[in-house]
């Protein structure tokens, strides 16, 4: 006697339950990419919130040394670029505090400078203040790039917490002395800026027209630091 087995019957999936399936998934997807952006978009205002309410608090000072080192930031971060996109201003220009994520400034300082703790950014700060003021009578181009540097790499090195902002600025006041002493405007702090970039250090064609392009925001764009603040006048400094 033989005995059939009965014959298992595998359910059909219907084309409209995998059309279903498909748009269920693809709206999940599409949800989560929803949140995600708006979760984004919610830390970004408050961080800009925040940056706002620092700025208002910051000394004159931070707020100078900062905006001189203005090519270099904006270089980084686009901090003027993403403001028009979204249209706010753009304070952290002038603030020791870092857009974005403070390890990218770390690796950026480590990279561009060889700045990577308190010991070296005070070697690095030491030295080109000196021979910044050094060289000042014979080039001022050659001690505006030196002081543009010492400057970013101080302010920013407190922002990523190498160095507090009380030994940032202390740094950085003769520095911006001796800016105040060599410039009389922004414009002209631009100019030389661009000229020591080009001529004292190593030369750099696509570098230099990446900071040609980045100067010519500062000096044009309503949001840059270069607008807001009025440079400091000599006697009153």
């Amino acid at each position: 006697m033989t005995t059939t087995l009965p014959t298992r019957r595998t359910p059909l999936v219907t084309l409209t339950t995998m059309v279903d399936l498909v748009t269920f998934g693809s709206a999940t997807r599409s949800a989560d990419l929803r949140a995600a952006r708006a979760r984004r978009l919610h830390a970004e205002a408050s961080a800009h919130a925040a940056a706002e309410l620092e700025l208002m608090r910051a000394s004159d000072a931070e707020r100078f040394a900062v905006a001189c080192a203005a090519p270099f930031r904006e270089r980084l971060s686009l901090e003027l670029t993403s403001a028009a996109r979204d249209g706010r201003r753009a304070p952290l220009l002038q603030l020791m505090t870092v857009p974005g994520a403070s390890g990218r400034w770390r690796s950026a300082l480590a990279h561009d400078f060889e700045v990577s703790d308190a010991a070296t950014t005070a070697s690095f700060v030491r030295i080109r203040t000196t021979l910044a003021h050094s060289l000042a009578p014979r080039s001022a181009s050659c001690a505006t790039i030196l002081a543009a540097q010492c400057l970013h790499v101080a302010t920013a090195a407190a922002g990523v917490g190498h160095w507090s902002r009380s030994d940032a600025l202390a740094a950085a006041t003769p520095l911006m002395d001796l800016m105040v002493g060599l410039h009389g405007s922004w414009e002209s702090y631009a100019a030389s800026f661009l000229a020591g970039e080009r001529t004292c250090g190593r030369p750099d064609d696509v570098r230099h027209v990446v900071f040609a392009q980045v100067v010519g925001r500062l000096l044009n764009d309503s949001r840059s630091p270069w607008l807001e603040l009025a440079w400091p006048d000599a006697e009153a400094a």
